[in-house]
């Protein structure tokens, strides 16, 4: 009699007194595969993104910084500064924003009024 434990793997009857150890070992190392691929396959995916060569307007108080160089990898900034002392890394995606101002993301935080059901009053 054979006793099937996986794809393309199959154990006689005679084998199968440590079935329970062999079943379970098996399982195991088919989920540590699969985790292993979808780690490899998730950092594969992690983009880098490099713009380099223009204005950085921070939105802090402090002067914009001119030929700035910001590196995205997937959705974070992971550095920031002067193109001069940022290392651009290997086989980033470079993007020349000479001439160009940088700024963070600018966020549209007012209400709509105009879609509410009532309209406002003011007094």
């Amino acid at each position: 009699m054979k006793k099937n434990i996986g794809p393309a793997c199959t154990m006689t009857r005679a084998a199968s007194a440590g079935s329970g150890i062999a079943v379970a070992l098996w399982r195991s190392l088919t989920v540590l595969a699969v985790g292993l691929a979808s780690v490899s396959a998730m950092a594969q995916e992690t983009k880098t993104t490099v713009l380099t060569g223009g204005m950085l307007i921070n939105g802090l108080s402090v002067p914009p910084l001119h030929n700035a160089t910001i590196v995205i990898r997937g959705e974070r900034v992971v550095a920031v500064g002067p193109a001069a002392e940022v290392k651009i890394p290997a086989g980033a995606t470079v993007i020349d924003t000479s001439g160009q101002t940088m700024m963070p993301g600018l966020i549209d935080a007012q209400p709509a009024v105009h879609q509410q059901e009532r309209p406002v009053q003011f007094r």
